[in-house]
């Protein structure tokens, strides 16, 4: 899992704007991570609503202690 670091496009903020995690191509945003109770990195994701061939997953969120 890596931070990624820029501007919110929205906001105008610069700091971590997301996490990319390998195997995963989209970025998760920063807003789907919480803190994770036992310490160990998990993703809850859905490859039901992809809508691209080959299918990538929806993730839902991100729970981890990197960057908390």
């Amino acid at each position: 899992m890596h931070r990624v670091i820029g501007t919110d496009p929205i906001t105008n903020v610069y700091g971590v704007i997301g996490y990319r995690v390998d195997g995963f191509k989209n970025i998760i945003p920063a807003e789907r991570r919480y803190d994770s109770e036992d310490g160990l990195t998990w993703i809850f994701s859905d490859i039901s609503v992809a809508d691209e061939y080959p299918p990538e997953p929806m993730v839902y969120c991100l729970f981890t202690n990197e960057g908390s």
